[in-house]
């Protein structure tokens, strides 16, 4: 148990072999020692949003990285960022809702009380999937967020009309998971307020 992880770091078979400590051992690869990918990716992202941002993203490694920065080296902490993975549970949404960290502003919901929002995930009061056919939405857009959006300052206020398809496909229709509802919340209450944006990783199915 003990010299199988030391092994792996170090490489004792290679060095009884007669190899160098470099090439018998993943040190360099567990370390992490001079790998900066994870932190210039993350910062890349967040300074390609504008002020008080709001930004999706899905997985591990397009997330971890972005909490880092905000949290330990008070990187564009006015970004708000929305875990979809964490978004089916009541706690997270909740804190979105009506925590500021570090200032950041709120991201305004209305389809989530906060009654439901502080129920057990196993309560039937708390925040659930839905099921049914696609959900026609329809968002009017103020002519400022128009512009911005299409940078096209030509254009006017428009109307953003797409069908609604919910992340998981069955015979009856589809399953709207609690991210899938929470983005159309935010869509709606926060568009014509503050940029939003999704992360390259974010499935098609949320976008």
């Amino acid at each position: 148990v003990i010299l199988v992880p030391i092994n792996q770091c170090v490489g004792l078979a290679g060095l009884a072999m007669g190899k160098n400590f470099n090439e018998s051992s993943k040190w360099a690869e567990y370390s992490r020692q001079g790998n900066y990918i994870p932190f210039d990716y993350g910062y890349n992202i967040l300074q390609s949003c504008e002020k008080d941002a709001i930004l999706f993203t899905f997985g591990d490694n397009d997330t971890f990285p972005l909490w880092c920065l905000q949290d330990v080296y008070a990187i564009r902490r006015d970004i708000r960022i929305v875990q979809l993975s964490l978004s089916n549970i009541g706690w997270y949404i909740d804190a979105l809702k009506n925590q500021e960290p570090w200032g950041a502003k709120k991201v305004v919901l209305t389809s989530f009380s906060d009654a439901s929002l502080k129920e057990p995930q196993e309560s039937p009061l708390a925040p659930h999937y839905d099921q049914g056919p696609p959900r026609p939405q329809s968002i009017p857009i103020n002519a400022e967020t128009v512009r911005q959006i299409t940078e096209d300052s030509s254009r006017g206020a428009a109307t953003l009309s797409w069908q609604q398809t919910g992340t998981i496909k069955q015979k009856e229709g589809y399953i709207f998971t609690v991210s899938d509802q929470l983005i159309a919340d935010i869509l709606k209450n926060n568009i014509n307020d503050r940029p939003i944006y999704f992360s390259m990783s974010v499935p098609n199915s949320y976008r």
